[in-house]
């Protein structure tokens, strides 16, 4: 009996000096000023966690299945065991499927939608309360961070037979500023997309980071496009000998061409970047 009293004192310190070691973990974290980037490795799929210097997180995407789960439960301590904000880019399956198992484990304070295409309204018959409109011009403000829609315009009649017919092309395109750092996230955005954003957009799409569109296919990252964005580092999110041939050949030389260093989940595994708002680390 009194040997189990001592194991039981030993097994409290321990976890007391853990919980305690993740607090300072996190504090130094937060007093540092680091935003963090996770892409997730989800197989074809695409799910990228954002963690603010204020302690917010937004996951955008959630892959398929529940692969998703152990991946955040990987990357995150104790004491970050929330999903503050989910931003759902588009409802093809390979990247909304996975948040039902989300919103499980997790209770996300809001859940940022395209506009009224697909699968909208099974999305907002499991989240009717949180579901909040996330189009070109909407913002979301985290302290320091500021992550802004630049796509999907609200479509007129003509552009939302289109959307209907290829949900890529309502996909949720953001740009994410902290301080003199900038990322793009591209969801599955087509060229016919990255052309609209450059003639809008122009020099604001110049940032060190991008997400790679619809896992390196070569239907985007347009030339026109990647020399606008110029990024330092290009994360592609990718299943390992996937059937589709992502990410194409044509894509990484264009890449390469810009002098982006490339990172993708299939070669990578589970991709994480960090800025203090002027340099990025790897």
């Amino acid at each position: 009996m009194r040997k189990n009293s001592l194991w039981g004192l030993a097994l409290a310190v321990i976890c007391l000096v853990a919980v305690l070691f993740v607090v300072e973990w996190k504090l130094e974290w937060q007093r540092q000023g680091l935003l963090r980037f996770v892409m997730l490795d989800v197989g074809q799929g695409d799910s990228i966690l954002i963690e603010t210097p204020d302690g917010s997180r937004v996951l955008i995407d959630g892959g398929s299945g529940d692969k998703v789960l152990s991946e955040l439960a990987e990357v995150s301590g104790f004491l970050t065991q929330n999903i503050d904000y989910v931003i759902v880019t588009h409802s093809d399956a390979d990247h909304f499927e996975g948040l039902f198992k989300v919103a499980e484990h997790y209770d996300p304070r809001a859940y940022y939608l395209n506009i009224p295409t697909g699968n909208k309204k099974a999305l907002e018959e499991w989240w009717p309360e949180r579901s909040i409109g996330f189009t070109a011009g909407s913002l979301l403000t985290l302290g320091e961070v500021e992550i802004k829609a630049l796509w999907p315009e609200v479509p007129d009649g003509e552009s939302e037979v289109q959307f209907k017919a290829d949900r890529n092309l309502s996909s949720i395109v953001v740009r994410v500023e902290y301080k003199d750092f900038c990322g793009i996230l591209t969801g599955d955005a087509p060229i016919d997309v990255e052309s609209q954003l450059v003639e809008e957009y122009g020099q604001e799409l110049d940032c060190e980071l991008l997400k790679v569109g619809h896992h390196g296919s070569s239907g985007s990252s347009s030339v026109e496009f990647l020399e606008a964005v110029s990024p330092d580092v290009a994360l592609i999110s990718v299943g390992e000998g996937n059937r589709y041939g992502h990410p194409s050949a044509e894509v990484l030389e264009r890449l390469l061409r810009v002098k982006a260093v490339i990172f993708r989940t299939d070669e990578d595994g589970r991709i994480e970047i960090w800025t203090d708002g002027e340099y990025v680390y790897w």
